[in-house]
């Protein structure tokens, strides 16, 4: 555009020589867009700040390109997840977009979106870690030095903000860092140039994050009106620090950052449970500085409640408690069966009787707190038993 060592800038104007508006925002640009009617005269100024030094240019006037194919949230553009944002990222274009006015406002780097927004749309399916970062930087385009960036989980048209980005990456670009997230969900990324600016840009989903992966092959098993055994198979690498559950009632939903109880063990004891209910069981793995996603849901339901509250535990016998080697137990009728499983809910224990009395070795059992569940006419009762 120069060439006489100063630079150059235009502006529109419409109107007739000497009634003139001038239709673009300023004259301290070489490039300007600007929304022209078919048939109409316009005229163009070239100036330059550099005093009386002869410049030579060239000026072009030409149609806008059609609007990028990820203009609107529904034809959001793929972005696949790598390991790091150079091995990952695609080169973006936010010319000619607009903004839609149905979609929301966004909540940074706002200034004129109303009016001026130019804003692209991406897709991108969260990793088994559960964890994701998006990230943009500068393509070396002059005319777009500053962007936003926002994270949406839901539906184009029901969009809830993850996080949005102004200035958090290099320069004036975007970096957002996402945790907890439900693995094979899709999370929907909006691009913009700050008041209206456009070009284009560098854009990349990845996950660095340290392996931790989530438990497989995960059941429940063994369900009363108010118990269920959950067990699941340790992933590959085992985890270092062990594991979080949480049970809950069907429907709540992914858990994301809630804390679950934790424990060492790849089979517990859901205890307290209400019956005829139906619950959902999400398993972590910790592996020393990070976590995995959340494993599940696995679902069940409780029994209805039969004989339980219909035997009267005054007529079960249970003896010796605390218990060094034998316990006894009787009942006014036959005894279908014993079980004992540990505090962490592992079956330690399980043997037919099909007599009114029996005489349990437990001399193998470490010391500690056990469940004792006896399986009488139709029903199960339970006692803890401590073992010395």
């Amino acid at each position: 555009m120069t060439n006489g060592g100063a630079p150059t800038s235009v502006s529109v104007y419409s109107g007739t020589p000497g009634n003139m508006t001038q239709i673009t925002e300023g004259c301290d640009s070489y490039l300007q867009t600007v929304d022209l009617t078919a048939g109409e005269t316009y005229y163009v100024a070239v100036s330059s700040s550099a005093g009386s030094i002869p410049l030579y240019f060239d000026l072009c006037a030409y149609q806008s390109p059609p609007a990028p194919g990820n203009d609107e949230c529904v034809n959001a553009f793929d972005l696949n997840v790598g390991e790091d944002f150079e091995t990952s990222f695609i080169i973006g274009d936010n010319t000619s977009a607009t903004r839609n006015p149905n979609d929301p406002i966004v909540i940074c780097d706002g200034l004129e979106f109303e009016e001026k927004g130019k804003d692209v749309w991406y897709t991108v399916t969260v990793p088994n870690s559960g964890n994701l970062k998006l990230e943009t930087k500068n393509n070396n385009d002059p005319y777009l030095t500053d962007t936003g960036l926002q994270a949406y989980k839901g539906e184009c048209g029901a969009l809830e903000t993850l996080f949005c980005s102004a200035d958090q990456g290099e320069g004036f670009f975007n970096y957002i860092e996402l945790t907890n997230l439900e693995p094979g969900t899709e999370v929907l990324v909006r691009m913009w140039g700050r008041v209206g600016n456009y070009g284009t840009f560098k854009i990349a989903a990845y996950d660095d994050s340290p392996e931790c992966n989530f438990p497989s092959i995960f059941t429940v098993s063994d369900v009363t009106e108010t118990t269920a055994m959950v067990s699941w198979t340790a992933p590959t690498p085992e985890p270092t620090g062990g594991y979080e559950y949480i049970v809950q009632e069907a429907g709540t939903g992914y858990p994301g950052e809630n804390t679950g109880t934790p424990t060492n063990d790849t089979e517990v004891l859901l205890e307290n449970l209400t019956p005829m209910t139906e619950y959902e069981v999400y398993v972590k793995a910790f592996c020393g500085t990070n976590g995995s996603a959340w494993a599940g849901p696995v679902l069940f339901t409780t029994d209805e409640e039969l004989g339980v509250s219909n035997i009267n535990k005054d007529q079960f016998k249970l003896y010796p408690n605390p218990v060094n080697d034998v316990v006894n137990v009787s009942y006014k009728s036959a005894i279908d069966s014993i079980s004992i499983y540990s505090i962490t809910g592992k079956l330690v224990y399980d043997n037919a009787i099909h007599t009114s009395s029996a005489q349990i070795n437990v001399s193998h059992l470490s010391s500690g707190l056990y469940i004792l569940e006896a399986q009488v006419e139709d029903s199960k009762v339970r006692f803890k038993i401590v073992v010395e």
